[in-house]
């Protein structure tokens, strides 16, 4: 899931202590977005020759797999090797690989929508031979040089906002049904956003479910269609809540198949089913993307400078933007859009 996007899925920025603005996205594609301008060949430079590890629980998410094929296009553009594991959700495996990586003399790792503190014999393997280790939606940990992703609780809030003003307007008195997966704190933040406002609105919470990892796609849609036989149309059920898009797709194609227009639903990651979804006027009502251009590229620069002697971000929980989207500004077919660059908040 993702960042979750996951599945269950920037170096002339200034993040070493210095200032930072944001500017305009730029094109799609390896080098996007930044703080101070585009990424130049000059930001990869220390990156020549390297070989660089990414693994993580699920790399086969929608937003993650993005994420990983941008870092390996950066790499084949600029000289340096990438190489990706999926564990399958298994943390020893995830754990040993970091392992077998420094084992080896791997010059960097970066892991991918894995939770910081369950990586730490893997982060330690890593720290005894001085390799770097970056994470994207991952949180912190001791040995972790820096953390990036969205900022959660804003990307929370955004799909909140738009939950509570379309039932507040549309369906008064009608609920929301969450679907949500506990071990990820990104999709736990995702989630008490959500329920955080639907309390201060008074907007009842009818059914919540937990999501089996395993097989998520195919649970959700299995409990929507449940749920959808418990509320029918025109009852106490306004709006489904998953915190991730492949999820919400599921809740989608559940509606679809049912022939239900009474019920929207909201997630998060930006993938182009939901897009599609928003532009068609179908079920998805909203969607947060996961700017993993962005992502992708401060995860790398970052790691050239610490390999090139700098030091890490003094803060290491950096932010970019993820911009909200709806039927008021949904992108053309195809296009994903990309947010502000790096979102500096307290660099310290």
């Amino acid at each position: 899931m993702a960042g979750a996007g996951a599945g269950l899925a920037l170096g002339g920025c200034s993040t070493d202590g210095g200032g930072a603005q944001s500017t305009a996205p730029t094109s799609s594609g390896a080098a996007g977005a930044q703080v101070g301008g585009s990424f130049t060949a000059t930001d990869f430079a220390a990156l020549k020759g390297a070989s660089v590890g990414v693994v993580g629980v699920n790399l086969k998410g929608p937003t993650v797999a993005r994420a990983v094929k941008i870092m390996e296009d950066l790499g084949k553009e600029h000289d340096f090797k990438v190489d990706a594991v999926d564990t399958a959700f298994d943390l020893l495996k995830t754990n040993d690989t970091m392992r077998v990586w420094a084992d080896k003399g791997y010059d960097a790792i970066v892991v991918a929508n894995t939770e910081a503190p369950n990586i730490g014999d893997g982060l330690d393997a890593a720290g005894a031979k001085n390799i770097p280790v970056a994470g994207f939606y991952c949180g912190l940990a001791p040995g972790l040089a820096f953390d990036i992703g969205a900022n959660e609780w804003i990307a929370g809030n955004k799909v909140a906002t738009y939950i509570s003003q379309r039932l507040l307007v549309e369906n008064k008195g009608r609920g929301i049904a969450i679907f949500g997966y506990t071990p990820l704190a990104n999709l736990r933040t995702r989630e008490l956003s959500v329920t955080t406002q639907a309390d201060f609105y008074k907007i009842p919470i009818v059914a919540r479910q937990e999501v089996n990892a395993d097989n998520s796609a195919v649970d959700v849609q299995n409990k929507t269609t449940d749920i959808l036989t418990r509320y029918p149309a025109g009852g106490d059920l306004g709006a489904i809540f998953v915190p991730w898009d492949e999820g919400g797709y599921s809740a989608v194609s559940a509606l679809e198949a049912a022939g239900r227009d009474d019920i929207f639903v909201v997630s998060l990651d930006g993938e182009q089913p939901n897009l599609d979804s928003i532009r068609k006027g179908g079920p998805q009502g909203a969607t947060v993307v996961n700017d993993m251009v962005a992502v992708s590229n401060v995860v790398l620069t970052e790691l050239g400078k610490i390999m090139a002697g700098g030091e890490p971000p003094k803060n290491p929980q950096l932010y970019v933007d993820s911009p909200l989207v709806t039927d008021a500004n949904v992108p053309a077919p195809g296009v994903i859009p990309e947010g502000t660059g790096l979102t500096p908040f307290y660099t310290g």
